[in-house]
């Protein structure tokens, strides 16, 4: 929610969108709303398209599904070794595989 309303932002234009998606699947989203004690969104969608492979992360104590065919590939990166692969070029932290390199962006810091 934006303090501030200009043309392109605090309008709920986001969650219009992701319910014209969810429709689309045959899904329902519903908001509720208490004034004071905040807002709950619930998202509903057809069984047969909630059961697909994922992979399932933990970042900041909150759990996310990644759809495997989201994925190209996974690198593992534990303890000391995430200080020896990941570089930085001009403040951007990067990892290089096979001669490129690719930036890496902390889930827990996109999200907040």
């Amino acid at each position: 929610m934006a303090k501030k309303i200009t043309n392109i932002s605090g309008r709920g234009v986001g969650m219009d969108v992701v319910k014209s998606h969810i429709e689309k699947i045959g899904g329902v989203v519903d908001v509720f709303s208490q004034p004071g004690e905040g807002s709950t969104v619930k998202i509903r969608i057809p069984l047969t398209l909630a059961i697909i492979p994922g992979l399932v992360i933990t970042s900041g104590g909150e759990r996310f599904g990644i759809p495997q065919v989201s994925l190209l590939e996974l690198i593992r990166l534990e303890g000391d070794t995430v200080g020896k692969h990941i570089e930085h070029v001009h403040g951007t932290p990067v990892y290089r595989r096979r001669g490129s390199l690719l930036p890496v962006a902390y889930l827990n810091q996109v999200l907040g």
